[in-house]
């Protein structure tokens, strides 16, 4: 059997930004995160692809109890680090053999992971297995419309498969009974932000695929390179926490061609009482 993820990634940045999209992305996904806590109150939540566990510390502030599973040694060892109070509740998955009992937890949150993997449909059956009845499944992930022409490969190294949400929902509605998918917007200078990244990935790949494009694309990047403007970090550290939160994006039910995010809730039973926040 091929193993249901990819073992190799990054630490996510959460701190000392070195550029303003790098900032963005951590509002992004602390959003999830976030709007997750309020969904999760009281229940045992397991964060499926913790990485450095920022996310737990949120979920832990209304959970019952959090636990964090990760493919990579390296991830763990950093949430051990950062917060020894997840020591005990930490597991390594190797993609193939599931370390955990059967419908133990109330909530599953597995946040900017299935993009990343390569059997969505087995990724998708063991967190359901690990789910209790009534249990909660949320997930983020990014909006390809936004980020990828028609039949285009994703341009981040990392990422398999991206889907807009009208295939997140078809794809996440064979697993489960009840499926809701939200748009991350708001402040238009954070969302212009990370539309314009995505834009200029874009074109970068699309050029990236011929060898003048590849020529194009390396003098693009020497000029960028030589004109960047340099802002001591202290500077743009007390810039970025002043003006931008995560108090500045929203969760919405519609414009979802255009939102910078996706997030999805499901569960086998009705999700009526899912508000947005």
């Amino acid at each position: 059997m091929e193993s249901q993820v990819q073992v190799d990634h990054p630490l996510l940045i959460t701190s000392n930004f070195t550029s303003v999209e790098d900032y963005v992305l951590h509002l992004m996904h602390l959003k999830a995160y976030e709007y997750a806590s309020t969904l999760c109150g009281g229940r045992t939540v397991l964060d499926w692809g913790c990485n450095s566990g920022y996310g737990m510390r949120v979920l832990a502030t209304t959970a019952g109890q959090v636990g964090g599973i990760d493919t990579s040694d390296m991830c763990l060892a950093e949430v051990r680090r950062r917060y020894p109070e997840f020591t005990n509740c930490l597991w390594l998955y190797d993609g193939l053999n599931i370390p955990l009992s059967k419908r133990d937890w109330g909530a599953v949150v597995s946040f900017q992971v299935i993009e990343h993997v390569p059997d969505v449909k087995a990724y998708l059956s063991t967190i359901r297995a690990v789910l209790g009845t009534g249990g909660l499944a949320l997930f983020a992930t990014p909006n390809r419309l936004i980020r990828l022409e028609p039949g285009m490969k994703p341009w981040n190294r990392f990422h398999v498969t991206e889907f807009s949400a009208a295939e997140l929902k078809s794809t996440l509605l064979e697993h489960f009974s009840y499926v809701q998918v939200f748009g991350l917007q708001g402040n238009a200078d954070i969302v212009n932000t990370e539309r314009e990244r995505s834009a200029r990935a874009k074109r970068y790949a699309l050029l990236h695929q011929t060898l003048s494009g590849r020529i194009t694309m390396r003098l693009q990047n020497i000029v960028a390179q030589a004109t960047r403007p340099h802002t001591p970090q202290e500077t743009f550290q007390e810039l970025l926490l002043e003006q931008w939160t995560t108090g500045q994006l929203f969760y919405d039910r519609d414009r979802l061609e255009d939102a910078i995010d996706l997030f999805a809730v499901c569960s086998d039973a009705p999700l009526d009482g899912t508000t947005i926040a």
